[in-house]
């Protein structure tokens, strides 16, 4: 029951600023996808690892994250600056450059899975992936995506 309390927290933590943000989309005036994922401390603690170096060794990969994110987030804040619509030209770059931080994510996020303890591998798994955007409306939306996503 410990773990699941740990694990709990943890999404906890992770859905709480994806489900605030709202996801909003391009264009749509929603608000902007969170800029940060989660410390190593508080996955490790979370996950009910006691092993210290695993910690470090998934650290450097959740910096990386947070790092794309808040990337994503600032670069989207300065399309969107001028109040309306971004010009469709505007658009197109952008949503290349998602494609290629998400990318860039899920590579990080693989890391972080292969530094983790084979038993802690299927809790991690139940959270929610950094997503820059979500599997849905037309082209994705930006934002967090479902647990599990």
């Amino acid at each position: 029951m410990k773990h699941a309390g740990g694990l709990s927290l943890v999404l906890a933590l992770l859905a709480g600023p994806a489900v605030a943000q709202g996801g909003g989309g391009m264009g749509r005036g929603g608000p902007p996808p969170a800029d940060h994922w989660v410390s190593a401390d508080s996955l490790v603690k979370a996950l009910g690892i006691t092993d210290a170096s695993v910690s470090a060794k998934v650290a450097p990969h959740l910096a990386e994250v947070d790092k794309i994110l808040k990337t994503a987030a600032d670069e989207r804040a300065k399309m969107m600056g001028g109040g309306g619509p971004p010009d469709p030209a505007v658009r197109q770059a952008m949503m290349g450059k998602m494609t290629e931080w998400q990318a860039a994510l899920d590579g990080h996020y693989g890391a972080v899975r292969a530094a983790l303890p084979a038993a802690s591998q299927a809790a991690f798994d139940a959270l929610q992936k950094p997503a820059l955007r979500r599997p849905g409306g037309p082209g994705g939306r930006m934002g967090g995506g479902p647990p599990g996503q």
